[in-house]
């Protein structure tokens, strides 16, 4: 099949597979070929605003059975490419999350940590940073979101490159999962050291409890 979506970033996706029906339940087994040249644009149909993310392709296999989707391949995101593995399920009060993905150059950039400045802009515009560039904003953090999802992610890079740093070795897990969500453990390395953070948000209590642990060597 082919499906092209113009709206949707530009969207073009291809497969070629099977797919059938077994005790009223689908299964779906397909080699997928897609791209997206803008593919912030998907976040119009969640209602979300998405960072400006670099052209994306996406090579690997899909399968959906008993419940259950599956991804397994190479997602390229501007410069950076993934080894990328995700499965998520259904039928459940609480959709169960997991991801893993790899890569040997990651750059913040294609993940839209940079997005270029409108030139048009005023001139005599505030000094400082702007909301896009600050680590922390005044938009309340999505905390009910926490108790819809079961989720486990799994960052791995070489090296991840800032607009003007390079990390080493680089790794992130998140887990969210009965309203707790877990960041860490973290760790990276640049030219003379390392760095290690945990940190937790724990929406159980009330009001929502916060947790953080950094270790900078």
């Amino acid at each position: 099949f082919q499906l092209t979506a113009g709206a949707w970033g530009g969207l073009a996706v291809e497969g070629t597979g099977t797919v059938a029906l077994a005790d009223a339940q689908p299964r779906v087994d397909l080699q997928l070929q897609g791209e997206a040249a803008d593919p912030a644009a998907w976040g119009q149909l969640i209602d979300l605003t998405l960072p400006p993310l670099a052209a994306t392709t996406i090579t690997g296999w899909y399968r959906e059975q008993e419940s259950r989707h599956q991804f397994s391949g190479d997602v390229r995101i501007g410069q950076s490419r993934f080894q990328t593995d995700f499965s998520s399920s259904r039928g459940k009060p609480i959709p169960v999350v997991e991801a893993s993905m790899a890569a040997q150059t990651l750059r913040l950039q294609d993940l839209g940590f940079y997005p270029p400045q409108d030139e048009s802009a005023p001139a005599d515009k505030p000094q400082g940073q702007t909301e896009s560039e600050m680590l922390f904003t005044d938009e309340p953090l999505p905390v009910k979101a926490f108790d819809a999802i079961d989720l486990s992610l799994k960052l791995r890079a070489d090296e991840v490159v800032a607009r003007e740093n390079v990390f080493k070795e680089v790794g992130l897990d998140v887990t969210v999962r009965e309203g707790r969500l877990q960041v860490g453990p973290t760790t990276l390395r640049y030219l003379n050291g390392g760095s290690t953070l945990d940190a937790f948000i724990d929406t159980n209590e009330s009001p929502p409890v916060l947790g953080l642990n950094m270790v900078v060597e």
